[in-house]
């Protein structure tokens, strides 16, 4: 019964820490993927920065090898390669200037030089000379102002939500909300903050609490399959949180995940895993004392939920 005894303990203990969040969340989670090989993690984490150097993905490259080597600083070839990737950033085109005080403060002179802005495409000059015209006259060409304002947010926002090379969705989102509020968006705008929340999340909730990623993961996946990382962070989401089930007995539902893995892109290694897994999950292993069977199914998994955003969006809302 003691073995029994330690499992029931460290289930009871997982779902505590998980609290309304669900199953194996916070601590527990992070403790269990501490005890997942660091060197594995690290060799996984250093072959994909790889991918996203090739890819043009800089930021993304720099992040994952910066993690690498807080770890292990002298990781092989990882000091070279955030320096390829920092390298590349300062290569990307300088931010827009910033805008010159104005020539006058009458809302006429403010708007003449807002219009300016806005044909020349210096959406962020635009967007400030604008407001400015705002908080002198609102109703000064009110409709023009607010016409070339909307167009001035969504288009730089876009640019921002768009740019692989950079990380600048906070930044795109909250322009397209500002956006928003002037008139309602387009559904391609709509759609696209959409997907950047879900990745947002995503990505808050990785290595924390792996069921919100997947979730947040998946519904991009589903409708957007190539933007950008979402298919080898629902790969190892997936992976990773089946790792974490398995070694805490529930390996029903990592078997599970394991498959879901595979069906993105088969790997010897998670194949073995699965077998591990479903032949554990046929077999329930009994007690030595008082005959009692242990199902290492784990309770069942809570659904979370996910970002959402947009017209066409339908499941739960909410972010971090």
């Amino acid at each position: 019964m003691a073995s029994f005894g330690i499992f029931i303990c460290v289930i009871a203990a997982a779902l505590t820490i998980a609290g309304v969040g669900g199953y194996f969340a916070g601590e527990q989670a992070r403790s269990a993927t501490a005890t997942v090989s660091a060197a594995g993690e690290m060799g996984t984490q250093y072959a994909i920065s790889q991918s996203d150097l090739q890819a043009g993905k800089y930021a993304l490259a720099a992040q994952r090898l910066q993690w690498i080597i807080t770890r292990q600083p002298d990781y092989p070839g990882a000091a070279d390669a955030l320096a390829q990737a920092q390298a590349a950033l300062n290569q990307t085109e300088p931010p827009e200037p910033t805008v010159a005080p104005s020539s006058g403060q009458s809302a006429e002179t403010l708007f003449n030089e807002a219009q300016g802005f806005y044909n020349a495409q210096q959406w962020g000059n635009a967007i400030t000379r604008l407001r400015d015209v705002q908080a002198v006259d609102a109703s000064y060409r009110a409709d023009e102002v607010k016409a070339m304002l909307y167009t001035s947010l969504v288009t730089l926002g876009l640019q921002y939500l768009r740019d692989v090379r950079g990380d600048r969705l906070e930044e795109g989102i909250g322009l397209i909300n500002e956006a928003e509020k002037i008139k309602p968006l387009d559904d391609t705008t709509a759609g696209e903050r959409n997907l950047a929340r879900l990745y947002q999340t995503g990505r808050t909730y990785d290595s924390i609490n792996w069921q919100i990623a997947i979730n947040n993961y998946e519904a991009i996946y589903n409708s957007a399959p190539t933007y950008r990382d979402v298919k080898a962070r629902l790969l190892n989401a997936y992976v990773k949180f089946a790792d974490q089930l398995a070694l805490l007995g529930g390996y029903c539902d990592a078997a599970g995940l394991y498959q879901n893995a595979l069906n993105i892109k088969h790997t010897d290694d998670v194949q073995t895993k699965l077998d591990t897994a479903t032949t554990a999950c046929a077999n329930p292993t009994p007690t030595p004392e008082g005959g009692v069977t242990v199902t290492p199914g784990g309770p069942t998994l809570t659904p979370y939920p996910t970002a959402t955003g947009g017209p066409e969006a339908d499941t739960p809302v909410p972010t971090p």
